[in-house]
């Protein structure tokens, strides 16, 4: 297909950034005819097209268990957008490499734009706890003060030696009767 033809519709000028194009067309139909053509050539260079608007994520899926089958990821993430593959990571060590790990990779095409913000962290799959981390969002829990925004080797939560618990010191400890009724004689005294 003529590149000419292609961008005679072309609503806006073309900007750049990053090595990237930015075109915006008149008419959903003009965008599909690019859309469809998985690469252009110009200046004699492939240029690869990109629809923004169907772009495919990865949600990486921790210890799961090694003998469930892949179709169970698939269902659970069906609601979130069609699920094109789940690919099982392996290990990476000279030797090893045909050994799988308990990581999954599951490529979506998320429905809306912010769909795989409502995915959960951490579910369960054939009774076995799972942890989600949906990319490109660098969102991730604190298994320790459940807590978004780090992981257990870095929190800094404070722990409460008085009632066992994160989330305040010591000197910030508001206990319940039951709770102070709970501690040992030693440590009341």
């Amino acid at each position: 297909m003529d590149i000419h033809k292609m961008f005679y519709g072309l609503l806006g000028g073309p900007s750049q950034f990053n090595h990237g194009w930015m075109v915006t067309f008149r008419t959903e139909k003009e965008m599909q005819q690019l859309v469809l053509q998985t690469e252009i050539k110009a200046k004699g260079r492939r240029c690869l097209v990109i629809n923004p608007n169907q772009q495919e994520k990865e949600v990486k899926i921790h210890w799961m268990p090694p003998k469930a089958p892949d179709e169970l990821l698939t269902r659970q993430f069906a609601r979130f957008g069609r699920v094109l593959r789940v690919v099982r990571e392996g290990w990476r060590r000279p030797g090893l490499e045909l050994m799988t790990s308990t990581t999954r990779v599951v490529h979506i095409i998320p429905r809306e734009p912010n769909s795989l913000d409502a995915v959960p962290h951490q579910a369960l799959i054939t009774g076995s706890p799972i942890l989600i981390d949906a990319y490109p969002a660098p969102t991730t829990m604190c298994l320790r003060c459940r807590q978004i925004g780090h992981i257990r080797r870095l929190c800094t939560t404070p722990w409460c030696r008085a009632c066992r618990s994160f989330g305040h010191s010591q000197a910030d400890c508001s206990q319940s009767y039951a709770a102070t009724t709970r501690q040992p004689e030693a440590a009341q005294s």
